[in-house]
């Protein structure tokens, strides 16, 4: 009796943990969508490849040849992360259709006169 209570207990254990030790992604809906975080640490990883080369170019362990040859695909690559990344961000950076009061920080229609809250003249800030 206490041996199938001891194997249910395990099983139900065992259970418990699975989705933790399976090796299968989870669904979509639980991955965030970080393409920023990863644009960022792919550059990081790139650029630490790049100092580690110029370093053994510069100690003499590699030719010039070699260092382009090496160097040059991950130079490339780091330039197409980075204008990624600056558009990503540039497509951010839109400029707001709305201005805000100096006074009491209330938000505003743009074209506004007058602040909506306090009555405060906006007086074109933006």
């Amino acid at each position: 009796m206490t041996a199938v209570v001891l194997i249910l207990v395990i099983a139900a254990v065992l259970a418990m943990f699975l989705p933790l030790i399976s090796s299968r992604p989870g669904p979509d809906y639980y991955r965030s969508d970080d393409t920023e975080g990863d644009n960022l640490r792919k550059r990081k990883r790139l650029r630490a490849m790049l100092i580690d080369l110029r370093q053994e170019f510069d100690s003499g362990k590699m030719s010039e040849e070699e260092f382009l040859t090496h160097a040059g695909p991950l130079s490339a690559e780091m330039e197409s992360l980075e204008k990624k990344s600056a558009h990503t961000a540039s497509a951010k950076k839109k400029k707001s259709k709305r201005q805000f009061c100096s006074a009491c920080g209330r938000a505003n229609e743009q074209g506004a006169e007058f602040c909506m809250r306090c009555a405060s003249p906006l007086g074109g800030n933006s």
